[in-house]
C-alpha cells in the first residue's frame, strides 16, 4: 500500500494554461517516465486546441502539483480517418456541422507519490464532465502497450479497445479506446 501524501491540503481540479509552471513539471516527469518505457518513443507533441486539467493542492503560497490531463479537439481530418476506421461514410466539409463532437485524452498522469489513491479517477471524471458541458459526444485515447494500469482504468471506466486511429495507425506499442458520452445533444442524455 502507498503511503498518504505528506500535504494535508484538499486536492483540487482545476483547468491550467500549459504555460503553467506546475504542469511543465508533470510533463517533463510524464516524458522521462515514457522514455525508460519506450526509448523509441518520439518527444510529445505540442498540443492544440486542447484544454489542460491540474490537480494540486494548495497550502499557503505553495501549490503541490499532483496530477493533470488534456483534452484536445480532433479535427476534422482526425473526423474523416475516424469515420473510416468505423466504416462510415467519409465525412466532407459541408458535413462539419453535423460531425460528433470527437476530444482526446492527452497527457494523463498522476505523481508517482500519489498513484494508487484514485486520483487519476478523478481526473478522468473532472475530463468527462467538462467534455459533456461542451456537449461531446466521444472521448478516445492512446496508451502504451506496457501501461496496463491504465489500461485497466479506461476499461473499468467505460472505455472499450478500438483500432488504432490518426497517427497510431501503425503504432506497435499503441493501445487505443473509446467512451460514447451520453449527452442531450446526442439524444442519449
Amino acid at each position: 500500500m502507498k503511503n498518504k501524501p505528506e500535504h494535508a491540503a484538499p486536492i483540487r481540479i482545476s483547468l491550467c494554461q500549459p504555460s503553467d509552471p506546475r504542469w511543465q513539471a508533470l510533463m517533463l516527469a510524464l516524458e522521462q517516465e515514457l522514455k525508460q518505457l519506450y526509448p523509441e518513443m518520439p518527444d510529445l507533441a505540442e498540443l492544440e486546441q486542447a484544454q489542460f486539467l491540474l490537480a494540486h493542492a494548495d497550502e499557503g503560497e505553495q501549490s503541490t502539483a499532483l496530477g493533470c490531463i488534456a483534452m484536445q479537439v480532433l479535427t476534422l481530418h482526425d473526423a474523416e480517418i475516424l469515420a473510416l476506421d468505423t466504416n462510415a461514410k467519409q465525412i466532407k466539409p459541408t458535413d462539419i456541422n453535423r460531425t460528433p463532437k470527437l476530444v482526446e485524452i492527452k497527457r494523463l498522469f498522476v505523481h508517482p507519490s500519489m498513484r494508487g489513491q484514485g486520483l487519476a479517477k478523478r481526473l478522468l471524471q473532472a475530463l468527462e464532465a467538462l467534455a459533456l458541458q461542451q456537449q461531446v459526444s466521444a472521448i478516445r485515447l492512446e496508451t502504451g502497450y506496457l501501461q496496463h494500469a491504465a489500461m485497466a482504468l479506461y476499461r473499468g471506466l467505460g472505455y472499450q479497445p478500438i483500432s488504432a486511429y490518426g497517427v497510431y495507425i501503425g503504432q506497435s506499442y499503441s493501445r487505443c479506446f473509446e467512451k460514447r458520452l451520453k449527452t442531450a445533444h446526442s439524444g442519449e442524455g
